[in-house]
């Protein structure tokens, strides 16, 4: 087991204001952070329609066009069998984008020509369209409501972050492990995961970091 990460009090009340930087622009990129040696958080079902955990870790780091890639590895882990991979980067130029997924029980691998933004650097005022691989995808980000998780409940008064991903086609097979409603802890990332390759939502049951 990692070692627990103490939860500051920013954390656990949710700071109204988003994250911004000392130019007095805002950076969303802080509400998907993927620093630390070892990253795992755990998720339920919201319903408990699903028996089994779903337990996100931290993966291998790569380098593209000198932005620093992030794997993160998806698993059942009730049988600890993998399920999906997704390559992700998050800066302070060009935001978190998706560049790609491995679904490796369907033995398919997606590397998008051009990444997938889910949230610009500043303020998401306005749907983002990226144009990739034949696929329209728009992400929204510019609401916030709760996000209530067995791990942290007090989370449900709070201002998370609330992005959605479409791809335009609609089919949950097609990306349906990245599309969907997410919801996001600043400096702790998805608190709710409603990927639209589930019939349920994953609410966040545990959180481990290393520094």
């Amino acid at each position: 087991m990692l070692p627990r990460r103490l939860v500051p009090l920013s954390a656990m009340l949710l700071v109204a204001c988003d994250p911004v930087f000392g130019d007095g622009v805002h950076d969303n990129t802080d509400y998907f952070p993927l620093d630390g040696a070892a990253r795992v958080a755990s998720y339920r079902s919201a319903s408990g329609a699903m028996d089994w955990t779903l337990e996100l870790q931290k993966a291998d780091t790569s380098t593209v066009d000198g932005i620093e890639v992030v794997t993160l590895e998806y698993f059942d882990a009730t049988s600890s069998d993998l399920l999906w991979q997704v390559r992700w980067s998050s800066d302070a130029i060009h935001g978190v984008r998706i560049h790609g997924f491995t679904d490796v029980q369907g033995q398919d691998e997606v590397v998008f020509d051009t990444p997938v933004v889910l949230i610009e650097r500043g303020v998401q005022s306005e749907p983002v369209v990226t144009e990739t691989n034949g696929f329209t995808f728009t992400a929204s980000a510019g609401s916030h409501d709760g996000c209530e998780t067995f791990w942290m409940p007090a989370w449900s008064d709070e201002s998370c972050l609330v992005v959605s991903l479409s791809d335009a086609d609609g089919l949950p097979g097609t990306h349906g492990v990245i599309t969907g409603e997410y919801r996001l802890v600043p400096s702790y990332g998805p608190a709710w995961l409603d990927l639209d390759a589930y019939d349920d939502a994953w609410w966040m049951s545990d959180f481990d970091w290393e520094e």
